[in-house]
């Protein structure tokens, strides 16, 4: 049976998950800090591990991802939403701590520089959503045209990005 924890579920946790999250809200199953490990799960508990919207305000995101690493299993896949640094919505939330951009997982990948703190990851996919107005044509053509990390580089601010979506896959 696979088993699912909605890290930092807030009021709105994932059917079916567990839900971990620092506040008391309806439905949340397990207080605790996402700052402080290790997290009170046994190591290799989840197949899924849900993250959305949090990253952006865990002190150590080096420490959260190893975590999420301990509490997962072989072949775990590890959803990760957060706001690019192009959105508004990333700036606008003083709790926001970290402000990543489309490629911030490549560090924990193989051979990045912090994958040997957090154990391996694989990224299965990861993407930049764009809103549904007409305005939004341009940085979508801007991608197909020049590539992502063109995008990224010489146009975000100009033609902002949304969320930046994100699986990765354990690998133990």
């Amino acid at each position: 049976m696979d088993s699912t924890i909605d890290l930092g579920c807030g009021p709105s946790k994932r059917p079916g998950a567990i839900g971990f999250d620092h506040y008391p809200f309806p439905g949340v199953d397990v207080l605790g800090n996402l700052d402080s490990a290790p997290w009170p799960f046994a190591d290799n508990s989840f197949d899924r591990v849900v993250c959305k919207d949090i990253i952006e305000h865990v002190a150590d995101p080096v420490l959260f991802l190893a975590e999420i690493h301990r509490i997962a299993r072989d072949g775990a896949l590890v959803e990760i939403r957060t706001p690019h640094f192009s959105a508004q919505n990333s700036w606008n939330d003083p709790t926001h701590r970290w402000h990543y951009g489309a490629f911030w997982y490549k560090p924990f990948m193989d051979g990045g520089y912090l994958q040997g703190r957090t154990g391996r990851f694989i990224c299965e996919s990861s993407e930049v959503e764009f809103g549904s107005s007409v305005l939004d044509i341009l940085p979508r053509l801007v991608v197909a045209l020049r590539g992502l990390s063109h995008w990224e580089r010489k146009t975000s601010f100009r033609f902002p990005g949304g969320d930046v979506s994100t699986v990765l896959r354990v690998v133990k």
